[in-house]
């Protein structure tokens, strides 16, 4: 296989290929198939189509069409609120194209036959009566479709006679009108059915909750949730709780105060005062001046017993008067700070204890306050709690019958539109009325030259296509090529002299040299000689893949084209049934030698030797010797080339071909058959066979597909340099193709024209639009 198999060069390397991307099976090219089958096809389908037009022309009868035409009328009416309403909901080219299928209904095509005596029907609908054959005949000739820019929906039926059309076609349309406006009428009764049956379960609704809002009030003794001032109820909770916390707060504040008495009354009673009774005793006027007289007495007695002398009984008696006088004085001292001692302990305990009862009482009249507050509290929090489960409850209820009451008032609205929609008239009328045909519109000639067309050249092509697709046989390279996932060596062409005959295709490589196929020989040869440089190959077996498939000639030429090159080469044939290599060799026919390979002489046209096989070896010899045989061959000459016959025909063939360096395929074209090829290559590749190749023979090339590829690429060629000549020039002028052609003196009359050209009115609505489209 060629290294690039879009564009192959010569002399290049072998490769097995890509047998992941080889096929399983013959690849079907469909190219391949139009060269070869399209003058077939003509030559057959043409006869074929004249005949067939000349028996079918008796066939041939005229075509009567009549036509009908429906009108869809989108208007406006006003509903119950004062608002518009579209007569036709939703898009209104849905409800055309909607409309153009329900013509074909089998209900409103049922209808019309019933409406259709039998004598005044046409031809193929007498004596079927209403009948699904009578339905499906009719519904087979007739054709609706919407015409554009309109909203007109054009009918026709056709038929072999004009009898009966017309009047069949207006039927069809007035059933379908029926047909809509009964339709129209269910839907709006039903609707109506549905509004007033949903209208009286709101009502038993409202009335079931206005009984569960009195029945609510009933269990509340105040009904204050009923009153639009229950905000106060709800206030009275957040006042007494203010007020309780109020309470508690100078509880708290009394009850600390009395626990600061009783600590005072415990700790000041502990304490002393005396320090402050002497304080008072030393402050107390009356004992100060007594003190005072005291000591003036004294004074004066002392003044009156200076002199005297201690044993004087005046001074004795002075001194005893003073004596007594400070006696008294302190003990009178001593009395006034107990008595004012005791006094002061005494008034200190009365005011801790009057604190303390202060204090208590304080106490107690602030807790049996907060106390009191607490039970309102408690009772206010429970007819709080049970006002506001009231007014939730009530609020729930009140707000689903204002729902409810919502509802009734929409779907009244909703009834009283549904009643003025349901005497609305129907949007679709018949805009032009059927008219029986004088003249055929056409005939069945057009219908009778396509199915011969088909059956002429559709038969012909078929068979010829099913044919090549199950025929198995190569027919080009890249057909032999996809078994091993390329394109494989070059073709050998047959020659135009001989006919591909033995002995002058072996000496083609000698006698013409410049023939195509002495020049893909040496290519071929010029392969192997690359894989024995680049990997040292010496054994190359060529397997033909059929019976005549040319491949002795084939490995003969080869083995030249090595010796050409200065390979010391060896040709050896295996056994085969019909022996080959000494008649294309030009060599003598001996005996049997004792040994297989002992039959070994030299070419007489190059410095090749070879070996051909004798009639009459036995086989067993061959296979015990053979791999003897090859080592010594491979030791003695530089290229040694086995002829073999088919792989899967020949154990001795495939043991030669597992035990070589490339493995060459020969194919006959139009004779090798894909299969074989595919196993012969699959079986040299399970083997391990380094490299593998395929080479079709006396290929026959197609002058005309040769021409007409050369005439597309000088096309192609001549194509790209006038868009290099337009390209440079539009580079050096600075405009463009385009900009020419708009600058050009036609382009300017075109563009002229197409504004002097008169804008083509819109079709008006009614029945002149149907008349007006009937025109055009």
């Amino acid at each position: 296989m060629s290294a690039d198999p879009t564009s192959p060069r010569r002399s290049a390397p072998l490769e097995r290929g890509r047998l992941e991307n080889a096929k399983k099976s013959k690849p079907f090219r469909i190219f391949d198939f139009l060269w070869r089958r399209t003058p077939l096809i003509l030559g057959l389908g043409v006869p074929a189509f004249l005949l067939l037009s000349l028996l079918v022309t008796p066939l041939v009868h005229p075509i009567y069409k009549v036509d009908g035409t429906l009108l869809i009328k989108p208007s406006k009416e006003p509903t119950i609120t004062g608002r518009e309403r579209e007569s036709i909901q939703g898009d209104i080219g849905v409800f055309q194209r909607t409309l153009v299928l329900r013509i074909l209904d089998r209900d409103v095509l049922q209808a019309a036959l019933e409406k259709i005596p039998d004598e005044e029907r046409p031809s193929f609908l007498k004596g079927l009566g209403s009948s699904e054959r009578a339905i499906y005949s009719l519904m087979s000739r007739l054709v609706a479709k919407e015409v554009e820019r309109t909203y007109l929906i054009r009918v026709s039926l056709e038929a072999g006679e004009s009898r009966g059309l017309a009047l069949t076609l207006y039927e069809v349309l007035s059933s379908l009108i029926s047909n809509l406006q009964s339709e129209q009428e269910k839907q709006y009764a039903s609707r109506l059915d549905y509004l007033r049956s949903e209208r009286d379960k709101i009502s038993s609704r409202g009335t079931e909750v206005k009984n569960r809002i009195l029945d609510l009030a009933g269990r509340f003794n105040n009904r204050s949730f009923l009153r639009e001032d229950y905000a106060t109820d709800l206030g009275k909770m957040n006042l007494v709780q203010r007020l309780y916390w109020e309470a508690q707060a100078e509880t708290l504040a009394k009850s600390a105060a009395l626990d600061e008495a009783e600590k005072n009354r415990e700790t000041l009673g502990k304490t002393s005062l005396e320090p402050l009774a002497q304080e008072r005793v030393a402050d107390n006027f009356g004992i100060n001046q007594i003190t005072q007289w005291t000591y003036g007495k004294s004074q004066e007695l002392r003044a009156m017993i200076d002199g005297l002398t201690p044993e004087n009984p005046d001074r004795k008696y002075t001194e005893e008067r003073m004596a007594s006088m400070n006696e008294y004085m302190a003990n009178y001292k001593k009395s006034v700070a107990e008595e004012t001692f005791k006094n002061l302990n005494e008034k200190r305990a009365f005011e801790l204890d009057a604190d303390v009862i202060k204090a208590r009482n304080a106490y107690e009249a602030v807790r049996q306050t907060s106390e009191q507050l607490g039970r309102e509290l408690a009772s206010a929090n429970e007819e709080a709690t049970q006002i506001s489960e009231g007014i939730f409850e009530a609020n729930e209820l009140t707000f689903g019958l204002s729902q409810l009451r919502d509802r009734l008032a929409s779907i009244n609205s909703r009834i009283d539109d549904v009643e003025l929609e349901a005497k609305s008239p129907l949007p679709v009328t018949i805009d032009q009325v059927p008219v029986p045909p004088r003249r055929p519109a056409s005939s069945n000639s057009s219908k009778l030259r396509m199915m011969v067309f088909v059956l002429s050249f559709g038969l012909v092509g078929g068979v010829c296509l099913l044919f090549d697709f199950l025929d198995g046989r190569i027919r080009c390279r890249e057909e032999l090529g996809a078994a091993i996932g390329g394109v494989g060596a070059e073709p050998v062409p047959a020659l135009e002299s001989e006919g591909g005959e033995a002995p002058a295709f072996a000496r083609i490589l000698l006698d013409q040299p410049g023939h195509p196929a002495s020049l893909a020989l040496r290519d071929l040869a010029l392969r192997l000689v690359l894989e024995h440089q680049r990997c040292g190959a010496k054994i190359f077996a060529f397997a033909g893949s059929h019976p005549r498939a040319g491949n002795t000639t084939i490995a003969l030429n080869v083995a030249r084209a090595f010796s050409a090159h200065g390979f010391k080469v060896l040709v050896a044939e295996l056994p085969t049934p019909s022996p080959g290599l000494a008649v294309a060799a030009a060599l003598p026919v001996n005996s049997a030698p004792p040994s297989p390979w002992g039959n070994k002489e030299p070419d007489p046209a190059s410095a090749v030797e070879v070996i051909p096989w004798v009639t009459g070896i036995p086989e067993d010899r061959v296979r015990s010797s053979f791999d003897s045989f090859l080592a010594n061959a491979a030791k003695a000459y530089d290229a040694v080339l086995l002829d073999l016959v088919s792989i899967s025909r020949s154990d001795i063939a495939n043991e030669a071909a597992l035990n070589s360096d490339v493995v060459v395929v020969t194919a006959r074209q139009n004779v090798a058959v894909f299969s074989e090829i595919r196993s012969t290559v699959e079986s040299a590749a399970a083997g391990g066979v380094p490299a593998v190749t395929t080479l079709l023979n006396f290929c026959s090339p197609d002058p005309m597909r040769t021409r007409t590829l050369s005439l597309l690429v000088t096309a192609q060629a001549s194509i790209s340099d006038l868009h290099k000549q337009f390209k440079a020039r539009s580079i050096q002028s600075g405009l463009t193709l385009w900009d020419k052609a708009r600058a050009s003196t036609l382009w300017k009359a075109v563009l002229q024209k197409l504004k002097k050209a008169p804008a083509v009115p819109p079709p008006a609505g009614g029945a002149e639009s149907g008349n007006t489209e009937e025109k055009k």
